[in-house]
């Protein structure tokens, strides 16, 4: 803006220097068209100049058109105020919805919950490297069935896999339906039961591969040896999964929450793009402003200048008329004015 305004000053006082001095050249020539000094000589003479300088003035106007500017600015200020209120309110509902937020927050004990999922996470760690030993322990097992050992691997990794499902939904099936301490015991013991039956099976299995490979370390080894161990990894998985597994309701209200949080983060990012909107519309209005007025006064020192060069030249006019007709002009009954449009220098009193 400020670039924009010294470049119409510099353009103005360039042409305004040029136009004066044309200005003067014309009045100085129509001078000496004069012979006499009658009234109505004198008055169109004196019209003449000041329509001369009145076009200067008015050139003055096109070249800064100030109303235009003083139109812009009063647009801007009314659409800021209306920005300012649009996001100030935009704003206050994006502070309640944090403010609810975070009550909810402390309402559902979200630091509690985040602690359980973290904990969980690192039982899920245990329970794979639980996995991870079942299946080694298992694989021989398997190469009964195929010689392959990534084959056979994979068949371990299996059963180790559905072992773990089984220790996870076991202990949620239990508290779900178990109503009493004794149908908690009774479902306990039929799942363990059922899965010493699957694991007996399968200990059988290696304890032929054992035979066939007449492997000297299976010596004293029996199926219930395979089944013991493997219980107790059962068993493990189960009690992890049992006592630091979080609930179906705490999962949901953490799950909950992190779209929550991620809505949160979003809010604050929004407000402190408001709060940016908000500090540049103020510093953009002051500089329309300060355009505004500083248009106003060069316009108005403009003006006076013109009138100061429109009254030297009419009294040079006056006094070469003299010379040249030789008579003395004692008195002009009305010398005219020219029109000026900012009286003032307050943008205010143009509104």
């Amino acid at each position: 803006m400020k670039k924009h305004s010294i470049m119409i000053h510099e353009n103005f006082e360039k042409q305004f220097s040029k136009k004066t001095v044309a200005i003067q050249k014309d009045v100085s020539v129509k001078v000496k068209s004069l012979s006499a000094l009658s009234s109505s000589d004198l008055q169109s003479f004196l019209m003449y100049v000041v329509g001369l300088y009145q076009n200067l003035i008015f050139d003055l106007h096109k070249s800064i058109q100030w109303a235009g500017q003083l139109k812009e600015y009063l647009q801007l200020k009314a659409e800021s105020e209306e920005k300012v209120e649009v996001l100030q309110e935009e704003k206050k509902q994006l502070e309640e919805k944090i403010r609810k937020h975070r009550l909810n927050s402390e309402k559902e004990d979200i630091a509690y919950l985040s602690h359980v999922m973290k904990r969980w996470k690192f039982i899920v760690v245990i329970i794979a490297l639980l996995l991870v030993s079942e299946t080694g322990f298992n694989v021989k097992a398997f190469q009964v069935v195929s010689s392959n050992l990534l084959i056979a691997t994979l068949m371990s990794a299996g059963l180790g896999i559905c072992l773990i499902f089984s220790a996870h939904f076991v202990p949620k099936i239990v508290n779900k339906y178990a109503k009493n301490l004794l149908q908690k015991v009774m479902f306990w013991i039929i799942s363990i039961g059922v899965m010493a039956i699957i694991f007996y099976f399968i200990g059988e299995m290696r304890m032929a591969y054992f035979t066939v490979m007449n492997d000297q370390n299976a010596y004293g080894i029996t199926s219930t040896h395979f089944v013991a161990i493997n219980i107790i990894f059962f068993i493990c998985a189960s009690m992890l999964s049992s006592f630091y597994a979080p609930t179906v309701e705490q999962r949901q209200t953490f799950l909950k929450n992190q779209k929550s949080r991620e809505l949160f983060t979003e809010y604050q990012k929004r407000i402190k793009e408001i709060d940016g909107e908000l500090s540049m519309i103020p510093k953009e209005l002051s500089e329309k402003e300060n355009l505004v007025s500083s248009l106003l006064i060069y316009i108005h020192e403009q003006e006076r200048l013109i009138d100061g060069s429109y009254q030297e030249t009419l009294r040079t006019a006056l006094l070469e008329l003299e010379l040249q007709t030789g008579k003395s002009i004692s008195k002009i009954e009305e010398i005219p004015s020219l029109t000026m449009k900012y009286e003032s220098t307050n943008y205010e009193d143009y509104v």
